[in-house]
């Protein structure tokens, strides 16, 4: 079983001044600056958002789900070349992003030097969209009024004296059904791909002799194909200095499983594909396992949650949906990836067994899935550094779980 280094501290700083052995692989979930409006866009002195109509503008001011450390830390090439510092000549890096920002992290990472390699699609299925009904924004302009559920039927209050208005949307007959089922917003469609990139640091000298040298620069392929079929496979048995030489008869051999490809699924029902490696998302059990002794956190997940959060309430029913949005749990962080899938990205990273003190880096390294799927896949030693320190604690707890640590 491989050993788990957590760091409490900023990554940037701790790679500045670090001078320890160099690392093999990195594999890490930046952040992915949503708050990128009021940055990009606001002066320097700017007021804050306001909240508007809908709210809109004022939560993507605020970083993704109103997270302060949803900084542009990964849009800096200052950033990927400290780190690019401590990994060795040819190392393979995976790093997590959003499909509204991979753009600028990626030619950050390119402008620091490393070569970038096709992404790898993290596909899903229950993703839930961010949009506006433009039908029911002009209702509420027309009709002060608001919607709630009572007695399993939607009616709509007066906002100041909570008379009843009428049991039937009052935008019927307002002219604001010419523009029903029309949405405006920054996530209109359901949100269903999470880019991974896949990046390299540069080798030095022969790509083969610093490979065999160093232990980085591959990847495993056998490791991680998908699946139990057999695949018969084709082998040319001569080869020379200009190429194959191709014989009449091949020599076959059966593999297990098929080719990793750079798609993965993560609703098998929705995407049956066989060829692509399937990975349920994390759901709550998975993020709060081993949390137990943690105390509970509200947490809210859509924009009026949090809002609700906000003003100190801890119950919120979404419109007619009947869901309450504002939960107890343990673990809050917003992007918890599945570890299922963090062992199989941190397994093809991975050298072969004879190069002990396997290193691999994770830097952002949040509530730990990436360290743990990195101790999974076998590697020796995973660094983790994080600025968080309640995300630190819970990584540490749930490192310790997953590992089996406080099972025995």
């Amino acid at each position: 079983m491989g050993t788990a280094d957590l760091y409490f501290c900023d990554a940037v700083e701790f790679l500045g001044d670090y001078i320890g052995p160099k690392f093999h692989a990195l594999l890490c979930d930046p952040p992915y600056n949503l708050e990128s409006i009021q940055k990009r866009f606001g002066k320097k002195d700017a007021a804050p958002a306001q909240y508007g109509n809908d709210g809109a503008f004022f939560r993507v001011s605020r970083g993704f789900m109103g997270k302060e450390w949803d900084t542009n830390i990964a849009m800096r090439p200052e950033t990927w070349k400290i780190i690019k510092r401590v990994l060795h000549p040819g190392a393979f890096c995976m790093a997590f992003s959003s499909t509204r920002t991979y753009h600028r992290m990626a030619t950050a990472i390119e402008d620091a030097g490393f070569i970038l390699h096709p992404m790898i699609g993290w596909i899903q299925g229950s993703g839930f969209p961010k949009a506006t009904n433009i039908h029911i924004q002009l209702e509420k302009d027309m009709f002060p009024c608001y919607k709630v559920e009572e007695n399993g039927k939607n009616v709509w209050r007066y906002k100041d004296t909570k008379e009843l208005l009428r049991t039937e949307p009052p935008f019927r007959n307002s002219g604001a059904d010419i523009w029903y089922g029309h949405r405006y917003g920054l996530q209109t469609l359901k949100p269903s791909f999470e880019p991974i990139c896949v990046f390299q640091k540069s080798y030095e000298g022969k790509p083969l002799q610093n490979i065999v040298d160093t232990g980085a620069g591959a990847i495993w392929v056998e490791g991680a194909r998908i699946g139990e079929d057999v695949i018969p496979v084709n082998v040319l048995e001569e080869w020379s200095g200009l190429g194959q030489v191709q014989k009449p008869d091949y020599e076959q051999k059966e593999v297990i499983g098929r080719w990793p490809a750079n798609v993965v699924v993560s609703d098998y029902e929705v995407f049956p594909y066989d060829k692509f490696f399937y990975c349920a998302k994390a759901n709550r059990k998975e993020r709060d396992a081993g949390l137990e002794d943690m105390p509970d956190t509200m947490f809210g997940q859509s924009g009026g949650a949090k809002s609700k959060l906000k003003d100190g309430e801890e119950e919120y029913l979404q419109d007619s949906i009947g869901l309450n949005r504002i939960k107890k749990v343990k673990n809050p962080h917003p992007t918890v990836k599945p570890i299922d899938l963090c062992r199989w990205l941190a397994t093809l990273l991975l050298p072969p067994a004879t190069y002990k003190d396997r290193r691999l880096l994770v830097p952002f390294s949040g509530t730990g899935s990436e360290v743990i799927g990195g101790l999974q896949a076998g590697w020796d030693l995973v660094t983790g550094i994080e600025i968080d320190l309640g995300y630190t604690d819970i990584a540490g707890k749930r490192i310790e779980w997953w590992m089996g640590l406080d099972k025995e």
